[in-house]
Parts: structure tokens; sequence; C-alpha cells
């Protein structure tokens, strides 16, 4: 990649350090800059303010800038945040890596990316890491070709698999299914609702670690027990439970515009829920209106209890539409086909500094990965 001179920057110019509050308008600049391409075009950014946004989606986050000293500008960055999740259902501190991005007349220069992960490394070095996750949204080529490319000066990105995100009109059809009860959950429930996402929940890797505290609201992400929805049985224990999490305030998807044969259907877009499919083709500049699905377990991963609970759930709220992710693995992917449904894909990635292989091996591998699509 060349910069403006014609020639290839030189990496003694640019400096890496962590973002500061003031760096918020900058990095929402080069955030902008561009959007998903596809048959429908999004913007996805994190108005109004980009910096405390990305600071809410860890226990810690380092949000790192590669700064260009001779054109005074932050020319990338990118975003680590740790979590706690079960790995081989043991609550365990891990990362993700996510939000890298550069400015446009910067990327293509590999040397940005392994700059920016040696800094990241020995920013978290001392915080006892075993590694990383990222996702990198299928057909992006460039990036999959760059980063599976084993190389001296990199961590090794080992895949685990697709990461599958479903979009469902509300408003599902379904039958009363005697015996179950769909509520809303109450502050009481907190405890057992804490219960029943460890006893489920450690049975995926990387399931967050859900606590007492963080539902009562003592969290940064405006979510708490108020958005969970349960389904209970005839002796109100919980069969499956979830959050319905609206994260407009902080994060939003907009749409640019469309092309190919999506281009000639959104005039009559107003049809598609008729067909049972979401009504996703918003007007250019909408925000789309949506809730994911987060925080989501079901008692033995039983198929027909996660269904009903799709169809109740999906009558909560004025939204248009809501979405699901899963693992390709999981055997829950079969109730989510089945219905009308929009879907895109990512891999996933554990990212490891120690290039023995020794992490991605540690993993059992009878256990399905479980993303919270809410935090990618």
């Amino acid at each position: 990649m060349q910069n403006g001179s014609g020639s290839m920057p030189e990496m003694s110019r640019f400096v890496f350090g962590p973002a500061r509050p003031g760096d918020s308008d900058e990095i929402l600049e080069i955030m902008e800059q561009g959007f998903y391409p596809g048959n429908i075009s999004l913007l996805y950014t994190r108005r109004d303010n980009a910096y405390e946004s990305l600071m809410k989606e860890g226990e810690e986050v380092f949000i790192t800038l590669c700064r260009d000293t001779a054109e005074n500008k932050i020319a990338a960055f990118g975003t680590g945040a740790l979590r706690t999740v079960y790995v081989n259902r043991e609550p365990t501190r891990i990362g993700y890596l996510f939000g890298l991005k550069a400015r446009p007349d910067y990327r293509g220069y590999y040397r940005f990316l392994h700059n920016g992960y040696a800094y990241f490394h020995q920013a978290v070095k001392d915080k006892n890491i075993p590694f990383f996750l990222m996702t990198i949204l299928e057909g992006n080529t460039y990036a999959v070709k760059l980063l599976e490319k084993k190389r001296a000066i990199m961590p090794d990105h080992h895949y685990l698999g697709d990461y599958e995100v479903y979009s469902f009109k509300t408003g599902l059809k379904f039958k009363t299914v005697p015996g179950f009860r769909f509520r809303p959950c109450e502050r009481d429930d907190i405890p057992a609702v804490i219960r029943f996402l460890e006893q489920e929940g450690k049975n995926r890797q990387f399931f967050p670690v859900v606590k007492s505290q963080w539902l009562s609201g003592e969290n940064k992400n405006d979510i708490s027990y108020r958005d969970f929805r349960l389904l209970t049985d005839d002796r109100d224990r919980i069969a499956a439970c979830g959050a319905m999490w609206d994260q407009r305030k902080y994060k939003q998807y907009i749409i640019k515009g469309y092309s190919g044969i999506l281009k000639m259907i959104v005039p009559f877009s107003f049809v598609l829920p008729l067909f049972g499919y979401p009504d996703m083709l918003a007007k250019p500049g909408t925000v789309l209106n949506f809730f994911t699905l987060s925080f989501w377990a079901v008692k033995d991963n039983d198929a027909a209890v996660f269904k009903y609970f799709l169809q109740n759930i999906s009558r909560c709220g004025r939204y248009p539409f809501f979405i699901v992710g899963i693992h390709e693995k999981n055997s829950l992917k079969k109730v989510l086909t089945k219905l009308p449904h929009f879907q895109y894909k990512s891999r996933v990635y554990l990212v490891d500094w120690d290039k023995s292989g020794d992490r991605p091996r540690s993993l059992e591998k009878k256990m399905t990965p479980y993303l919270e699509c809410g935090m990618l």
C-alpha cells in the first residue's frame, strides 16, 4: 500500500498507543469510512461516542491506536476486550479481538497489523489470558488469507468453524404447548436464572459467566433482568431463557443502499412478512430497529422447547425483526434453518501467540462453541 507521497510509509513515523476519550470523533470517522458490501450495504457504527461504546464490550477493554506522526492523525485502530467465559466447563478469562480498521489510504499494509498485534500482546501480557477469539465476515477473503497464512511475526489463527446469524420476523405463528409458561423475568428470578445459565452454559465453550450483580443492572451494557424472558414448566422450573438486547443507544447498523435483485424488491418489501420473512429492507439512512437474542440457553438443548421459546419471544416488543447467533455445529441450528430467515456467516478464530498449537488442542472437541452475538 502506498501513502500520499507514492511510497511505502516508514514504520518509524507510526506510533502505537492506547486510545483516550478525546479520540472518539476520529475513531468514529475511521469506523464510518466504508461499509459492509453486498446486496444490502450496511454501515456499522457507534454513535454518538465511539470511545465510550467500545469500552462497554468487556470487563477490561483496550483500544489500540496507530498514529501517523507525520500527518498528525490516527491511521488505524483495533480493540481487545477481556471477558470471563466457560472454557472446558471452567470459568476462564479470555480475550476477544474486534473492530480492526484502517483509513482507506493505509489499508493493505500488513505491518500495521503485525505491530498492532505485538503492541496489544505486550499490553495484556500480565493479565494471564490463555488466548483470544476473533471473527471475520464470510467473504472477506483478503483478511482470511492474511490471517490464516502462518507468519513468524504474527500469532497463529486457528479456525474454529463458522458462526451463523439468523434474522427472523417478529410475530411468529405458534400453538400453545401445554405445561409451559412464557413470562418476563422478575427480580426474584435472578438466582434461578444464574443457576440455569451456569448449568446449561458451562456445556458450551465460551458461554459468558453471568453474575447476579450483572443481572441487577450493575453493568455498563444497558441490560438487566428486565430484558430477559423465561420459559418455565408446570413446576416453574426454567426450560429456556434469553435476553432481548436492544443496543441502538451505543451501536447501530444503518442501511446505506441496495444492489442486485434487492434493489428491485425494496419498493415491494412490505410483502415480505406475508411470506414469513423479516422486513429488513428499510429506506437508506434508516437505523435498523431490532433486538438480539442474547445469553440464551435451552435445557438439554431440546429443539421443541427452543422453537416454542423463539416463537414466544418473537411476539415481545415493537421490533420488525430480531436476530439469533449460533455456531454451525450446534444441534439447535436445525430449528433456525426451518424458519423463514435471512442469514450471514462469520469465521471464528482462536488467536494463539504461543504458536505451539497446545491452546486449540486443549479445547474439549465435543463441546460446541457459543459466542455472544450482542458482543461481536
